[in-house]
């Protein structure tokens, strides 16, 4: 993925997330999970990150997820409306997969003013037999699968899951992240400054194709299933969306620096 300098350093250096990539995927991940725009959210998370920054990785992930059909929002969002009065109700959010995990709510929710989150701990999430007890008492709310791939082998539990858990909670949900490719989808990528040659246009048409790759295996999961269980939690759709957002911020600092540098 992209490597920017100008106070957004290390956005992948090598194929795990830096600040950046791990405070924007939170952010996609509570959008997807409660449905609730993190704009204007304030947490003590990723110190390194300036609060324009945060503001961008906000906007950035509610605008991606209300407007993304396989992220499971009811009905498409206006990503400029106005949040919704009342907070929704906390969830039961059990993680599986491997290091690339991301998702963090707690915090969230609590700036967000949602009470009764609670992300289930104790219980290995990527064992079935550990998840099964809870798939059938109904205590799962949300299982989110984090992984560098998403497919039939990952996670090989899947149809378990899709027929375990609306069995016993109408409302269980099961959110996989849509992973960014490792090493920008090249093999020659050693040191993080080599991000810095990844050709966007090409990452883009190669996230396309991955993207629907994991929208058609969603697809297939749910027909069988006979309703939508399974949704996708996107980081960023498109890459050069992403670029022109932090090209603009860092306009606008170096016009802010020009301006007070004339007074």
């Amino acid at each position: 993925m992209w490597h920017c300098h100008c106070g957004w350093p290390g956005w992948l250096p090598l194929p795990h997330a830096g600040p950046h990539v791990m405070a924007l995927s939170g952010y996609c991940h509570f959008a997807a999970i409660y449905r609730t725009s993190p704009v204007g959210l304030k947490i003590a998370r990723f110190k390194e990150l300036t609060h324009e920054q945060h503001a961008i990785l906000q906007k950035l992930a509610w605008e991606t997820v209300s407007r993304y059909p396989h992220a499971g929002l009811p009905v498409p969002q206006d990503p400029k409306s106005e949040p919704a009065k009342k907070p929704p109700a906390g969830l039961r959010v059990m993680s599986g997969g491997h290091s690339w995990s991301t998702e963090n709510s707690a915090p969230l929710c609590g700036a967000a003013g949602i009470s009764g989150h609670k992300k289930i701990t104790g219980i290995n999430g990527n064992r079935i037999d550990d998840v099964k007890p809870l798939l059938e008492k109904g205590e799962i709310d949300v299982y989110v699968w984090q992984h560098s791939s998403v497919g039939p082998e990952f996670p090989k539990f899947l149809p378990t899951l899709v027929e375990l858990g609306p069995k016993h909670n109408p409302n269980f949900r099961v959110l996989m992240q849509m992973p960014w490719l490792v090493h920008d989808g090249r093999k020659d990528v050693k040191l993080p400054e080599e991000y810095e040659t990844t050709d966007l246009a090409e990452y883009q048409t190669k996230m396309e194709a991955y993207r629907k790759q994991q929208e058609a295996y969603v697809d297939e999961v749910n027909a069988k299933a006979g309703k939508r269980v399974v949704f996708l939690v996107p980081l960023v759709v498109d890459f050069h969306h992403l670029h022109a957002e932090v090209e603009d911020f860092l306009r606008s600092v170096v016009l802010q620096g020009d301006s007070e540098a004339l007074e």
